[in-house]
């Protein structure tokens, strides 16, 4: 067995029920702040040494599936296909797009395999990919340290493999749906957590399933220095998690990250905030700005948009459903004037859940397409994505980026601001479930969204009346895809 009682700076001002005052500990602590007195801290990430900021979107590579009956669209045309590089299945399309280099899991393996990994730290909802679960197990043989958090409410098969692999360095705890928490649906991993120079981490929208492969989602990889804000931050989440008090209790965990986060020493970055909930995503009276402000109203003091004042908003989601999010679109959209390019990009799931009574597959619900259309009915655009309901495929990605005022066209360097993260775009998400959520200003970082977001739309997305009219034609499809060459990264 292992311990994971030596935190990260400052850690023990917070977590006194995890930091044990042992003398090792105490020479640990003692370390730092002989270190701490010779750190230079900064208010923007990018000013950190080291720095680098890749987002990698899932982008999954799948053959061409045509259909073997006719088919007809919502609009009356007969169709042929599906979208390509849209509808995948794992049969075929699994391993070749996660054994591309520019694939996330591919880049999560690499990442996992670097020499200097001595500790690992990572939480989501589900964990059920065995790629990066083979490359965890063979690191955990040579000594590494692993731990691990999920949801009570998963299927834990390759979980528990993973821990009997090396029990003497990996462990898991479960968590979520007890003391007023919601879904344990944090989705961040980190390299070295205890370092106190190097600071790997990755946080995404998708799950530890296929969520790196096959669904479409962003998967953000970050290396930076240990002692920044950000770094510290995730800390004090990893902490929280972890700890058998703070890690089952809604209260004790935004009291916990609360106290933590206060002892940071480094400044908040400008260039990326964070957002850590319950306790963080929407106010609580104690005057500090939430995730819900930033997404509304974007950072004010340093003049980039969110949804009350950008002239672009273009989303991509999942689920639709967050009152707050909802109402101030269209709010934005019901004056004409001056009502904003707005776009939503959503799986398919969400118009047939409402549209097609035989229609059973996805997540959403019907009232999430109908205030899509009211939206749509006010000048808003609005497209879906194709994929296979009947493998619970999906369009996961959840983003909304803003262009300002200045913004004259429609590329992708008029972005100024992205929010993402983990929570869904429902009230859970932002008051009652584990979620980490982010507002961005970086620009390479935003343009990469927005230009990714121009390939979804023009590439990927179908408009409502391109949608076959019934959701349920996956028995109308060939089995077996035609496979191109595909090695293109888009």
């Amino acid at each position: 067995m292992f311990s994971w009682k030596k935190a990260a700076i400052g850690s023990c001002l917070a977590f006194v029920l995890s930091c044990q005052t042992s003398p090792f500990n105490r020479k640990v602590a003692q370390e730092e702040v002989q270190q701490n007195q010779e750190v230079k801290y900064f208010d923007r990430l990018q000013d950190y040494t080291p720095y680098n900021y890749e987002v990698l979107f899932s982008d999954p590579e799948c053959g061409v599936y045509t259909y073997t009956q006719d088919v007809f669209s919502v609009g009356g045309k007969k169709l042929t296909q599906k979208p390509e590089n849209v509808y995948c299945k794992n049969k075929y399309d699994l391993k070749r797009s996660g054994d591309r280099p520019q694939s996330p899991q591919y880049r999560l393996v690499e990442w996992i395999n670097q020499p200097n990994v001595k500790e690992i730290f990572f939480t989501y909802l589900s964990f059920r990919n065995k790629a990066v679960s083979k490359a965890l197990c063979e690191v955990a043989k040579k000594g590494v340290k692993i731990h691990f958090v999920m949801s009570s409410t998963e299927d834990q098969t390759v979980a528990n493999e993973l821990v009997a692999c090396s029990p003497e360095n990996v462990q898991m705890k479960l968590r979520g749906m007890e003391g007023d928490l919601g879904y344990a649906h944090n989705k961040f991993f980190i390299i070295n957590p205890h370092s106190n120079n190097e600071f790997k981490m990755v946080f995404s929208s998708g799950n530890m399933t296929s969520g790196p492969v096959i669904h479409h989602e962003n998967w953000n990889f970050i290396t930076t220095n240990a002692n920044s804000q950000f770094a510290q931050s995730h800390v004090c989440a990893m902490n929280a998690e972890w700890d058998e008090v703070t890690g089952r209790s809604a209260t004790a965990y935004i009291n916990a990250i609360r106290t933590c986060r206060d002892a940071i020493k480094a400044p908040v970055e400008k260039d990326i905030k964070v957002f850590f909930v319950p306790g963080e995503g929407e106010p609580t009276g104690n005057g500090k700005k939430t995730a819900v402000d930033y997404m509304l109203n974007g950072d004010v003091e340093a003049g980039t948009p969110g949804i009350n004042n950008a002239k672009r908003i273009w989303m991509a989601c999942h689920r639709f459903f967050y009152s707050k999010m909802v109402n101030g679109l269209s709010k934005r959209m019901s004056n004409a004037k001056f009502s904003p390019d707005m776009r939503i990009v959503a799986d398919d799931d969400t118009y047939y859940k409402a549209m097609d009574p035989s229609f059973q597959e996805g997540d959403t619900m019907p009232e999430e397409y109908f205030k899509m259309q009211k939206l749509e009915q006010q000048g808003a655009q609005v497209k879906f994505m194709e994929t296979n309901s009947a493998e619970h495929q999906l369009h996961h990605s959840k983003y909304l980026i803003f262009a300002d005022k200045n913004s004259k066209g429609d590329t992708p360097s008029d972005f100024k601001a992205v929010f993402t993260g983990s929570a869904n775009l429902t009230g859970a998400g932002f008051n009652k479930n584990w979620e980490n959520s982010y507002y961005v200003t970086i620009p390479a970082v935003v343009q990469r969204f927005a230009e990714h977001y121009v390939h979804t739309w023009n590439d990927l997305a179908t408009k409502t009346e391109d949608l076959p009219k019934t959701g349920s034609v996956n028995d109308l499809l060939i089995d077996q895809p035609i496979i191109k060459n595909q090695t293109e990264n888009k």
